[in-house]
């Protein structure tokens, strides 16, 4: 890929499955730190959670769990990311 999201910090929601998993991976592979969020970090046991396996690939990815449909939960995933990588770009 690119690299155009090189330094750049994302959070991605909707991460641990489907087309948010696949968002934040194309956001990794683009050179974006992502932050990825959801309700839970994964759909089942088996399966390695879309931040780990951005970490496991050498990208920068933490998870926040939260419930955007919750004003609070979206405002503390937002200082989260601020916090953990002193920015927020997307």
């Amino acid at each position: 890929m690119s690299n155009r999201l090189a330094g750049k910090v994302a959070i991605i929601t909707g991460a641990s499955n489907g087309l948010g998993r696949q968002i934040a991976l194309t956001f990794h592979r683009e050179g974006a730190t992502v932050v990825c969020s959801d309700i839970r970090e994964t759909t089942n046991a088996e399966e390695r959670s879309t931040h780990e396996l951005i970490v496991e690939d050498g990208g920068k990815a933490v998870f926040v769990k939260a419930d955007v449909s919750k004003a609070a939960e979206v405002e503390a995933l937002v200082e989260e990311a601020v916090k953990q990588f002193g920015q927020l770009d997307m």
